[in-house]
């Protein structure tokens, strides 16, 4: 049997428990950016392809799912998902939050709240 994916009623601890001697645990992250340029098949050869790989990564996030997706509205559909099983869902549920609409405001003006925009300096390219 292979339990893949968020769950917010047995954790991991939970599931190891319930079938005690029958699993193996392996934790999946997603890509590193330099992952996500191998993954992607991306060779920067200058200042902006980096730029612009980093903002697709940035915008995209490391998801392998997400990064081998060739439709910019399946991808959002995918993301959308992502965060409505792992924060929405498993948040709420787990830690029994009230406030849902206020949370629902939080997550999605976290990414963006605290950012400015920056212009990268040749030193990062070398």
């Amino acid at each position: 049997m292979i339990i893949t994916g968020s769950s917010a009623k047995l954790l991991s601890s939970e599931i190891a428990t319930s079938i005690s001697g029958r699993c193996v645990e392996q934790h999946v992250w997603p890509l590193s950016f330099h992952e996500f340029l191998s993954f992607s098949g991306t060779t920067c050869t200058s200042p902006d392809m980096w730029l612009s790989a980093l903002r697709r990564y940035m915008n995209r996030g490391g998801f392998p799912a997400v990064v081998q997706e060739p439709d910019d509205d399946a991808k959002r559909l995918i993301l959308q998902q992502y965060l409505s099983d792992m924060v929405l869902k498993d948040v709420i549920d787990r830690h029994e939050i009230r406030a849902k609409r206020s949370l629902d405001q939080i997550v999605l003006f976290a990414p963006t709240g605290g950012s400015r925009r920056s212009k990268p300096t040749h030193r990062f390219y070398t």
